[in-house]
């Protein structure tokens, strides 16, 4: 399997398009005249297709932190550590603040809020 077209990726009329050094490169999908306007959400669907795809990288990273904050604070519990309650306090606070990025960029992809 190839690599997928570079990001940003953007809506341009009836395209999804991406776009290096503000010139318009590669059609990623185009709306064809079989999908009339009016009986269509293509405009909704288009955005919502090109601020997923924008906002992965952001998100896996996020995701990626959060797994390895937790890890780390499950691995000093089963080690069982000897450790004060500021420094457990300071691994909850470092995995509650990844998983508050990972949160962040879902928001602005869906507009879905902290639980």
């Amino acid at each position: 399997m190839s690599e997928h077209t570079p990001t940003p990726w953007m809506v341009d009329d009836d395209m999804i398009i991406t776009q290096v050094d503000a010139i318009p490169d590669d059609i990623i999908c185009e709306r064809t005249n079989e999908m009339p306007i009016k009986h269509s959400n293509w405009e909704a669907n288009a955005a919502f297709i090109v601020k997923a795809v924008n906002n992965h990288d952001a998100l896996v990273k996020a995701l990626k932190e959060s797994r390895a904050a937790l890890v780390a604070l499950m691995d000093a519990v089963q080690a069982g550590q000897k450790m004060n309650g500021r420094e457990y306090v300071g691994l909850g606070i470092q995995v509650n603040d990844a998983i508050g990025r990972a949160w962040n960029v879902l928001a602005s992809v869906s507009g879905v809020k902290e639980p």
